[in-house]
């Protein structure tokens, strides 16, 4: 990607989290393929608001994903799975690894997740949730920048009626349902799912 095709965006952190399978790092523009590749799958976008349908990445919506996700006021990273050959230390496993999956809060206290559909059921999504949650705790004991106030002490996750993949993952994690409500996917109202989880 050239600097004239799509902004310099500064890191949003320089966490690296390690787990017995993944990493999770801050993501960089060029995790915008990856990320594009799994928006325009259908069986991964079913439960969002829509499927990307725009081919070129560059002009897509994809980019604005990107953007919200390395935003200095959020807490962001892609999930990449090291090759085995070169994970000797995190910086060659890191340089040598597949973005498989994206996680974070871009609009606090809402945290999501994505994962590749070729990597689903393998437990990566539990694995890696489990990780940012500890490492969000620890890191912000007030909450992010701008968070109001009575909103500090739990996070949330928003899981369209149907996702129980998502349901399952959230539950394995501590979340519990506390509400419902709609919102817009694929040109209609759906119900979804509130999800929270405290402070420990």
């Amino acid at each position: 990607m050239s600097n004239n095709r799509y902004p310099d965006l500064p890191p949003q952190h320089a966490v690296v989290i390690k787990t017995n399978r993944v990493y999770l790092r801050p993501v960089t523009p060029e995790d915008l393929t990856a990320l594009h590749n799994m928006r325009m799958n259908p069986r991964v976008m079913q439960y969002m608001p829509g499927v990307e349908t725009e081919q070129d990445a560059l002009k897509s919506y994809s980019v604005r994903r990107i953007e919200l996700m390395m935003k200095q006021d959020g807490f962001s990273f892609a999930i990449v799975i090291p090759d085995p050959s070169h994970d000797f230390s995190i910086a060659e496993g890191l340089a040598h690894s597949t973005v498989v999956g994206f996680i974070g809060i871009t609009e606090p206290p809402e945290v999501f997740y994505i994962l590749d559909e070729r990597y689903w059921g393998a437990g990566y999504a539990t694995e890696a949730l489990r990780a940012f949650l500890r490492t969000y705790w620890n890191a912000f004991p007030e909450g992010l920048t701008g968070t109001d106030e009575w909103m500090r002490d739990f996070l949330e996750t928003h899981i369209i009626v149907g996702n129980d993949g998502s349901e399952r993952v959230a539950a394995k994690c501590g979340f519990v349902h506390v509400a419902d409500r709609s919102t817009p996917s694929h040109g209609e109202e759906k119900e979804k799912k509130i999800f929270r989880l405290q402070r420990p």
